[in-house]
């Protein structure tokens, strides 16, 4: 077959029959109306832009998990290439020489095939909403054998389309989305946990992980403080700073003025203490503050909410699901809405509407924990599973669970709401324990209500709803 050319771009034809789209100039391939889908196979990009920028634009216009005339064909990109676009390196299937080289041949044909075993659909769905990008950038990490992925962008951790993303757009993009996209497919049975990978802490208001720690004295909040050791002078019981016994570049002790000469016979350094160039002033332990480097916030150690990077794989429903349209439809649930057997995706699910209310300032989030016993008896999983299924139908917008005997039901409201919604909650709650629970009037119903508001400790929250005394 003869190949196919214009000024910038061609299609050539390899060993194996395959159509390969060369381009040799930027195209967008997307625009180019006398290219069609079935025209090429794979794609080659055989040059190089003058700038990191240019050549970002170049790969952006052929990338398989973007649009529909690429959607999931191998693309390679020239050797030229490889160090001016490393970071790429996983939204490519590789490097060659030529568009002919044997490599790229074997390789076209493993691609394809595993393409082919996915089962994803050849003809890319509408991207409308930043879920739809989500699902595709699963779906291509699918299509290349990739089925593990991490709740988080962590350089040297982050795998799946995670990986993909971070190359893409940096380790921020769709960060307002791809949390709870991410707690949707754990919560859907689409993923499940393999790996702790490790715990790091968040921004309380932005949820940034990139914190600066800043050790600064407790008195006037200067970060110009020094440590330095203690010295204790055996001969005359002088406890103080290291700075007062220096002496014409010799140790001298303060208080009666004799040399020391050795330690552990004249003295020892039991310990050390940090002094303030600011204010003076001398203290054992320095102030440790946490700035974000997104929102500029300023936060107590304390206040910073923990995140457990971990890595999760497709299950087999989920590669089921994503191969069909079952992830779209399901995917635009409510997560913040519904039953979740596991209680610590519930907490996860909680600690993600909290950071999610920290940008919304009248956002109030109420926990309301509901335990019956029978004197020193704790009410059936019988009766329980009945109140259960009733407060999820008639609470269309809580979130519910369960935990050692305690039902626990979850909603976000606005603060001029939060009266009227937690009264209804738990008159419900009243109303289902008398339709369902046997001897209703011997029960003792305890409910216990949280709130929780922009500015609060989550990690307190979280900790005071969960354990039940």
């Amino acid at each position: 077959m003869d190949s196919l050319q214009n000024s910038s771009y061609e299609i050539v034809v390899n060993s194996n029959n395959r159509k390969i789209l060369v381009l040799k100039d930027f195209v967008n391939v997307e625009r180019e109306s006398d290219l069609k889908y079935e025209d090429f196979d794979a794609m080659y990009v055989d040059f190089v832009g003058r700038s990191s920028n240019a050549n970002f634009a170049i790969l952006w216009e052929v990338l398989p998990m973007m649009y529909s005339k690429s959607w999931l064909k191998p693309l390679f990109l020239n050797s030229r290439m490889r160090e001016r676009l490393s970071r790429f390196a996983p939204v490519c299937d590789g490097f060659a020489p030529s568009p002919f080289d044997n490599g790229m041949t074997e390789k076209i044909e493993i691609v394809l095939d595993t393409v082919g075993r996915s089962g994803v659909n050849r003809k890319m769905d509408e991207v409308n909403s930043p879920e739809d990008m989500l699902i595709n950038m699963c779906r291509y990490c699918v299509s290349r054998g990739i089925f593990t992925f991490t709740n988080a962008s962590v350089r040297g951790y982050a795998k799946g389309f995670c990986q993909v993303i971070n190359s893409l757009l940096g380790e921020n993009a769709y960060m307002d989305s791809r949390p709870y996209f991410q707690q949707k497919l754990q919560e859907l049975g689409y993923a499940r946990k393999v790996k702790f990978v490790e715990r790091i802490y968040l921004c309380p208001s932005c949820n940034d992980s990139h914190l600066m720690y800043i050790e600064s004295c407790p008195k006037c909040d200067s970060s110009d403080i020094k440590e330095q050791s203690v010295i204790h002078h055996f001969r005359c019981a002088n406890v103080s700073p290291e700075s007062t016994y220096n002496f014409d570049g010799r140790l001298r002790c303060p208080k009666c003025k004799q040399f020391l000469r050795h330690i552990g016979v004249d003295y020892d350094r039991p310990a050390s203490v940090y002094s303030c160039h600011s204010c003076g002033d001398s203290f054992l332990n320095a102030k440790m503050r946490v700035t974000c480097t997104k929102c500029g916030g300023s936060y107590d150690p304390s206040e910073l909410v923990p995140f457990d990077v971990v890595e999760y794989e497709f299950t087999e429903a989920g590669l089921n699901a994503l191969v069909t349209d079952e992830v779209r439809i399901n995917a635009a649930k409510n997560l913040f809405a519904g039953y979740v057997d596991d209680f610590n995706n519930y907490i996860d699910t909680l600690r993600l509407l909290a950071l999610r209310s920290a940008k919304r300032s009248d956002d109030v989030i109420s926990v309301i924990r509901m335990r019956v016993e029978y004197a020193s008896k704790v009410w059936s999983d019988d009766d329980m599973r009945e109140v259960l299924t009733a407060l999820v139908r008639r609470l269309f917008f809580c979130k519910l669970s369960v935990k050692r005997g305690s039902i626990y039901i979850m909603q976000a409201v606005t603060e001029q709401d939060l009266e009227h919604e937690m009264q209804f909650a738990q008159e419900a709650i009243k109303e289902e324990i008398d339709k369902h629970i046997a001897n209703a009037s011997e029960a003792n119903c305890m409910i216990d209500a949280f709130t929780y508001r922009r500015g609060d400790n989550l990690n307190s929250f979280v900790q005071n709803i969960s354990e039940i005394k």
